[in-house]
Order: structure tokens, then C-alpha cells, then sequence
């Protein structure tokens, strides 16, 4: 490592086979050196993928090149085997150099591969191929010991200078927390995707923020063209008139769970907003009852409970350098307490020093009333209007429904021209009447898939944001667990014909 970072001028991460993140890890770095040293730490099925798609440069050495899929050593036009061999003591680079006692793969080469050098046994009657360049591949079949006094090492930097030849001389460093928090300010239309929690088995037990499953997730929500995610933090309470949110055990995303993904997400290029959410307990809500309705009969102990959970996360987010940070979401019932909403607000600034952008997420029926939105860096609405009356409406009527909607929040904005207003959460099932129910997961009894329903409403919200300069944001609710199921019947526009206009809206602006 140190002798890489003294002749090549590029940024270097080194991690172990067994700590390689698929996916993530080939989108975020320019090319790899595979360091094969230990013949029994096998590289990860994962990594042998990605190295096996990626037309980023690699430079192998040494072991497990043959744990590549054939299919794709043959397209390199090389055939390697795990078979070695201890009589091959001579380089071929420039002249013949004594090479000294090493452990070789055996490879062959053939078009379209070609060969930097070749191994010979002591008395030169045989010789292999000791190192080889094939498309973005340089392959060493040996492990030389760095140092440049040893004949071999010109070989060695030939071969490395072969495979990385396409790097540029100089990596620039990623982004700083300051810098990001930066460009999150000057982002003028805050776009991005929800990823909610993870649900898995026959009772689709929540199991939160498992990293490991989530990086597809947010490698799909980056490369749809989305610049944020949100990753939510569900506290629970037991009824609407309890005066204790408090954490649930599976429920709720610890502070490491969090810090994986968000680290994740930044290595991706991705901001992260942190929402706080308060839900009800499962068994404790009456039916008709949400988090709207949460009216806790002791305010003053709620407020304290929950002012904890905030600063708590404002501490965090600022720690990580995570870019936004919403206060709450959709508490209607708690949401009229001017002096305490402001109260805490100067909290998550000045006792939790977080920088970043602070907002609160408030329900579309209520979006007018928030007196105390001035105090905050945007105003998210949860965006879920209902646009129509009956299943499978025309575009020309949902584009009509969202004139009255469009009127009010021009409204709003000319009387609260400092407030930010963006549509932090929108998006509709894949089922009859979304357009009816957008806010509900079961907008229908039929539980039947409709995908022009979901189309259609995507066609609306597309046309409204363009006619809608002042809407600095929108956070599509349209990442779940089935997110590439074209037959799922739940908000995930991926594989389905909506999927085209999420991704216009996502590079609206």
C-alpha cells in the first residue's frame, strides 16, 4: 500500500475481502487492485460479481482470478487455473532477470489478451504467461515483494502502470460534511426518494435499517436520478392520548443502523434527510386513528420525551453530517403549540449545534395553519390531496383537481413569502382508487393491481411541478421492499409504466 501511494497519485481505500460492499463499493471508486495474499480468504461472491461486470480498471495479482466466471474469463481471453507451480524463477521484462522463489498461477492467453511478460523455469525449456492486459484487466499471476531494488519490479510497475494507466493522475478527495452541507443549501429543488424499513417474513416482521439489504435500494434511488433520500427514525406510543413516545426495539432504526446507510448514501453522492416519526402501537389504535390524532394528556410530559428524541437526533445528524433533519411529522393534534415547536426548533440549533437544514413534515390538510413554519428551513408537506372520486380517472381530471390545490398553496406562499414549501412526501399505489386514497396503503377492497391508475397520477404530479416553480422539493414516496416487482400492488413505481415519469420528475430541475 505504501509503495502504491508513493508512485501513484490516487486516492486509496484498502479493505478485506470479507468487508467489500457489492454494489456500493464498485459505483464510488475508479478501479481496484485485488491484492490476493491469503489462498484461503476467498474474495466475496458479491465482489467476484461486480469485478466481473464493472469496465473499471483492475489491476489481480496473484490468487482466485479463477473464481471469476468462466463465461467472463473466456470474453478476457484468458484461462486461469488454481493450479501453481514453484519452478518458474525467471522474469522476462527487458531481458531475462532472476526472479526468485515464488508460488505462480498457471494462465494462458489468447486474443483478445496480451501478454507484459513471461516466466521462465531455471534452464528457460518452459515459460507461461507471467502477466497479462485484456480489455480493462491486467492480470499478474504472482505476488512480487516491493521492493525496487529486486529485479522483478520493473515488471511489477510495468504491470501496474498497464492497469491503471486510465486513472486520473490525481482522485479529488469526496466532499466534506461543510461541503455537502453546502451544496445541500444551494440545492434549489430538494429531489429524492423515501426508503422506508425493511419488512420480511410471513407476519412481514419490521426489521428496519439492515445496510446490507438497503444498498441496492439506494443504488436504485441514485441511479433513477434522485439527489436525496430520506431514512425515517419511528418512535411509538400507545394510543393517541399517551404522554410517552418511546423507542421500540425492532421497530425503531437504532443510531448505528442509520449511520450505515447515511454513510452509504453519502458514498453514493446521495444528501440524507433524518425524519423523526412518531407512530401508534400496534393494538392501540382505534379504527380511523393515526399519528394525526395524537392528543397526549399530559402535554408537558410528551413534550419532554420528545424533545429528547429530537436533540438526541439532532446530535446524531450532526455527528454524521447528515444534511436535513425534519423535527416531526403529520402531528396535527400537537402541532398548534406555537411556543414550543419554536422552542425546540432553537434547540436542535443551539443545545444540539446541528448546522444542517431543519424542516417538519405537515399533513396537506393543514399545511396553511403551521404559524410557526417561518422558524424552520422548509416546510415538507405530506402532498397526499385526493385528486378524484371514482377508480381509473382521465389525466384531464386529475389535472384539473390539482387546480384548486395549486391556488392554495400560491396563497400561502404570497402571504409567508419566507417559507420554503416542498412536497417532502407524495405517491400513489399501483391499485384502484390511488388517486381517491393516495395517503393509504389499501385505497381499495379489491386489492387489485392497476398500473394506468398509478400512471395516471404520476402524469398529474409531473404536470403540476412544471407549471409549480415555487415547489422547491419533492420526496416521492416510491421505494419499498418490492421495488422491482412489476405485479407489487403498493406505491413502487419501479418496473411499472410510471416509472419513466418518476424519473422525469426526479431531473425536473
Amino acid at each position: 500500500e505504501s509503495y502504491l501511494l508513493r508512485s501513484y497519485p490516487v486516492q486509496l481505500t484498502t479493505v478485506g475481502v470479507d468487508e467489500y460492499r457489492p454494489i456500493v463499493d464498485e459505483r464510488i471508486h475508479d478501479g481496484f487492485i485485488y491484492w490476493g495474499q491469503n489462498y484461503y480468504a476467498e474474495p466475496s461472491r458479491g465482489l467476484l460479481a461486480d469485478m466481473a461486470q464493472t469496465e473499471k480498471p483492475i489491476l489481480w495479482m496473484n490468487y482466485h482470478l479463477w473464481r471469476l466466471d468462466a463465461a467472463r474469463l473466456q470474453d478476457f481471453g484468458l484461462t486461469v487455473s488454481d493450479d501453481h507451480s514453484n519452478t518458474f524463477t525467471q522474469v522476462n521484462f527487458f531481458g531475462l532477470r532472476p526472479l526468485g522463489f515464488t508460488d505462480t498461477t498457471r494462465i494462458a492467453t489468447r486474443y483478445p489478451a496480451r501478454v507484459l511478460f513471461w516466466l521462465f523455469n531455471d534452464d528457460m525449456t518452459q515459460s507461461i504467461p507471467g502477466a497479462a492486459k485484456t480489455g480493462n484487466l491486467t492480470y499478474l499471476s504472482y505476488l512480487p515483494l516491493l521492493d525496487e531494488g529486486r529485479p522483478d519490479h520493473e515488471a511489477f510497475d510495468n504491470a501496474a502502470r498497464t492497469a491503471l494507466e486510465n486513472i486520473k493522475a490525481v482522485v479529488p478527495p469526496p466532499l466534506s460534511a461543510q461541503e455537502r452541507l453546502a451544496a445541500a443549501r444551494a440545492d434549489k429543488f430538494r429531489d429524492g426518494l423515501h426508503l422506508p424499513y425493511i419488512f420480511e417474513g410471513q407476519e412481514d416482521r419490521i426489521i428496519a435499517y439492515d445496510s446490507e439489504k438497503m444498498h441496492p435500494r439506494l443504488l436504485r434511488i441514485r441511479e433513477a436520478g434522485a439527489d436525496w433520500v430520506t431514512i425515517s427514525q419511528t418512535y411509538f406510543q400507545n394510543g393517541i392520548r399517551s404522554s410517552h413516545p418511546v423507542a421500540h426495539e425492532v421497530g425503531t432504526a437504532s443510531f448505528e443502523e442509520i449511520e450505515n446507510v447515511a454513510q452509504d448514501a453519502h458514498d453514493l453522492g446521495l444528501f440524507v434527510r433524518l425524519s423523526v416519526i412518531v407512530n401508534l402501537s400496534e393494538g392501540t389504535a382505534k379504527p380511523g386513528e393515526w399519528r394525526g390524532m395524537i392528543n397526549a394528556a399530559d402535554p408537558d410530559a410528551w413534550w419532554n420525551d420528545y424533545r429528547k428524541i429530537v436533540v438526541d437526533a439532532a446530535r446524531f445528524a450532526k455527528q454524521e453530517g447528515i444534511e436535513s433533519l425534519s423535527i416531526g411529522a403529520e402531528l396535527n393534534g400537537m402541532q398548534t403549540d406555537d411556543a414550543r415547536w419554536r422552542t425546540l426548533v432553537e434547540d436542535v440549533r443551539q443545545r444540539a449545534g446541528y448546522e444542517g437544514l431543519v424542516g417538519y413534515q405537515v399533513n396537506y390538510n393543514s399545511f396553511d395553519e403551521l404559524v410557526w413554519a417561518d422558524a424552520l428551513d422548509y416546510l415538507s408537506v405530506a402532498a397526499y390531496w385526493p385528486l378524484a372520486t371514482q377508480a381509473d380517472p382521465s389525466l384531464e381530471m386529475l389535472i384539473e383537481a390539482w387546480e384548486p390545490i395549486g391556488e392554495k398553496i400560491y396563497d400561502y406562499l404570497t402571504d409567508n413569502p419566507l417559507v420554503s414549501l416542498e412536497f417532502g412526501e407524495i405517491g400513489y399505489t399501483s391499485q384502484p382508487f390511488s388517486a381517491v386514497h393516495p395517503y393509504s396503503w389499501k385505497p381499495s377492497k379489491s386489492r387489485k393491481l392497476n398500473l394506468n391508475e398509478q400512471l395516471t397520477a404520476y402524469l398529474a404530479l409531473e404536470d403540476y411541478l412544471i407549471r409549480s416553480p415555487d415547489i422547491e422539493g419533492v420526496g416521492l414516496f416510491a421505494s419499498t421492499a418490492h421495488d422491482l416487482y412489476a405485479a407489487d400492488i403498493g406505491y413502487s413505481p419501479f418496473s411499472k409504466p410510471a416509472e419513466d415519469v418518476m424519473r422525469r420528475i426526479l431531473n425536473l430541475r
